[in-house]
Parts: C-alpha cells; sequence; structure tokens
C-alpha cells in the first residue's frame, strides 16, 4: 500500500541504494521525521558492505521543497540560535551525515530543488538535472543564511562573484545554467532522468571501485575544514530565524500557503 505520509523511501538494487524524498502533498519538503529518515538510511547505506552508490532523488517529478515551513517554524520558535549548530538536530546531522559518507552520491534532480534541496546537491558528487530543474537558493528572500557550507562550496563549483550574485540575491540556477556553469554534469528529458541516472551508475561500477573511493577522500581533503564552516553557517542561521521579521515571513508564507 502507498504510504502518503512525509517519509524517505529506500531501496536497494544491485550496488545502489536509492533514497527518495516523498512528501506529495508538500513538493517533498522535509520534516523533522524525513530527517531522522535520511540520516538513518545514509549510515544505513554508508556501512552496508553490498552497496557502492547512494542515489539521491525526489518522488514524481519534483527534487525537493527543502524545509517543510510549518514544521520548520514549530521547531525553532522553541529553539536558541546556538542550538542550530548542534548535530542533535535532525537537520544539522543530515548535512555532515551526507558530507561524511565515503561512498559516491549521485543526485537525480527533477523540477524545483528549493533550500536545503538546493544545498544538499552541492554534498554530492555527481548532479544529473531533467530539462525541468530548478535549482533555487531562496535563503535571502526569506532573511536567512543558507547551510550545507554552501557559502562555500557553490563559490568553489562556479566561482565566488557567480555565487554571490545567486545567493546574495535568492537566485535560481536552471537546468542549462547548472550545466553550463560546471555544477551538473547533464542535463537530459525529464522522462528519462531516472533512467540515465541508473545508467550513469552502472558506467561508474564499470572502474575501479578502491580508485573511485580514494579519488573522493583526497578531492574532498581540499575542503578541510567545512565542518567549522558548517556549522558558522548554523549558527547564523540560527540568529537570523529568530528575528522578528524572519518570523513574520514564515507567517505570511504559511498564511499564504493556505496552512493555517
Amino acid at each position: 500500500m502507498y504510504n502518503a505520509e512525509p517519509h524517505i523511501k529506500y531501496g536497494i538494487e544491485s550496488h545502489t541504494a536509492t533514497l527518495t524524498i516523498t512528501s506529495p502533498r508538500k513538493k517533498n519538503a522535509f520534516t523533522h521525521k524525513m530527517y531522522v529518515e535520511f540520516n538513518q538510511y545514509m549510515r544505513e547505506a554508508q556501512s552496508n558492505p553490498n552497496v557502492r552508490y547512494i542515489l539521491i532523488r525526489g518522488d514524481g517529478d519534483v527534487f525537493s521543497a527543502g524545509n517543510d515551513i510549518e514544521d520548520f517554524t514549530s521547531i525553532s520558535n522553541s529553539a536558541s540560535s546556538e542550538s542550530f549548530a548542534s548535530r542533535d538536530v535532525a537537520g544539522v546531522d543530515s548535512v555532515f551525515t551526507l558530507h561524511e559518507t565515503s561512498k559516491p552520491v549521485i543526485a537525480a534532480v527533477a523540477g524545483p530543488a528549493v533550500g536545503w534541496g538546493a544545498t544538499m546537491l552541492l554534498l554530492c558528487d555527481f548532479i544529473l538535472v531533467a530539462d525541468t530543474a530548478r535549482i533555487m537558493f531562496v535563503f535571502a528572500k526569506l532573511g536567512l543564511m543558507p547551510e550545507a557550507a554552501s557559502t562555500f562550496l557553490l563559490a568553489q563549483s562556479i566561482g565566488r562573484h557567480r555565487a554571490k550574485n545567486i545567493l546574495m540575491r535568492g537566485g535560481t540556477i536552471s537546468a542549462h545554467q547548472a550545466v553550463e556553469y560546471g555544477l551538473a554534469l547533464e542535463m537530459v528529458p525529464v522522462h528519462d532522468l531516472y533512467d540515465r541516472a541508473n545508467a550513469f551508475i552502472n558506467e561508474l561500477d564499470t572502474v575501479s571501485y578502491p580508485s573511485q573511493l580514494a579519488i573522493k577522500s583526497m578531492i574532498n581533503a581540499n575542503f578541510e575544514p567545512i565542518e567549522e564552516r558548517i556549522m558558522n553557517e548554523f549558527r547564523m542561521l540560527g540568529e537570523l530565524v529568530l528575528r522578528e521579521d524572519t518570523q513574520k515571513g514564515f507567517q505570511e508564507f504559511l498564511n499564504k500557503s493556505g496552512s493555517h
């Protein structure tokens, strides 16, 4: 029976673990429960000797709308700014869990990837986009700080000035731009995306896996100490979330979307 509740679908086929972000009523937005499940399944895939690759995708033709704003505000209202920078918070732990996995992570992006749905891509090793993909760094429009070391990783991926233009204006990267900027490897028609992602993984699997793990670890070593950047961003995010004007903006969003 189909589970209509927001959740992370998890399955293993051949050497690939697939995590499917599933919250159909809210464009695959993450709830607290989904962060917990995401962390559980990422660790399970990391520890499973039969899993070589991890594929992250959204359910249907949407990747993820990021945080479920209603769920996020209910938690953040009782939080302090320092508590945002703790691995005891499931959303913070998700950033580290994704960053720390040694196995190659592939993201297949269709439709909007908003907020955390955008920043998590920067922690993946390979990004494939559908022609419908829109990678949306909306944080500044909500009075927020982007998380997941994205102030560093996006600049590394597409250049410092381009990253400032996108992050400081709350901008969007289209599918075409993602490939042009070197953020995504390739763009395919939306109906071919998941087949292409699986084919790409099969291509990876023809190459020495120990070599791939060693290469990933050495390339990622160039980004140390990324953990400090992640925590600093979360501290600043906590300060911004607790501002009265930010809370007012959240409430206006919820009223407009009919969540209340």
